[in-house]
C-alpha cells in the first residue's frame, strides 16, 4: 500500500500527528493508499518554509535584475554624449572620414 507524504522544505515527511487517512478508489470503493493526516504544526512548518524560499528568491531576483526601459531611457543621453566625444576624438586624431569630405588614399 502506497503512503503519500507531505512535501515540506524540499523533503518528503510524514505528518507530525502520526495519523494516516485511507485513500479510497471511488469506482471500486477499495483502499489503495494512505495519506499523511496533517495538523497545525505541519501547516506552520510548510508556511515557514514557503516564506524562507520566497525571501531567498527575492534576494536572487534583486541581484540578477534586468535593466528596466526607464533606466535605459535615462542612460541614453549619457551614451550619446560619450559617442559624440569619441567621434570628435577620432576625427581629431585621424582626420575627417570620406563621408565628411576627406580624401581617400589609393
Amino acid at each position: 500500500m502506497e503512503k503519500i507524504l507531505n512535501y515540506i522544505d524540499g523533503e518528503l515527511r510524514a505528518s507530525t500527528t502520526g495519523r494516516w487517512l485511507e485513500v479510497i478508489e471511488p469506482a471500486t470503493a477499495t483502499s489503495y493508499g494512505q495519506l499523511s493526516d496533517s495538523g497545525n504544526e505541519d501547516l506552520e512548518l510548510a508556511v515557514a518554509a514557503a516564506q524562507t524560499a520566497t525571501m531567498a528568491r527575492r534576494r536572487r531576483k534583486r541581484r540578477a535584475r534586468i535593466p528596466r526601459p526607464w533606466a535605459i531611457a535615462r542612460l541614453a543621453p549619457a551614451i550619446s554624449k560619450k559617442m559624440l566625444r569619441m567621434a570628435k576624438r577620432n576625427h581629431f586624431q585621424n582626420g575627417p572620414s570620406n563621408s565628411q569630405g576627406g580624401t581617400s588614399e589609393t
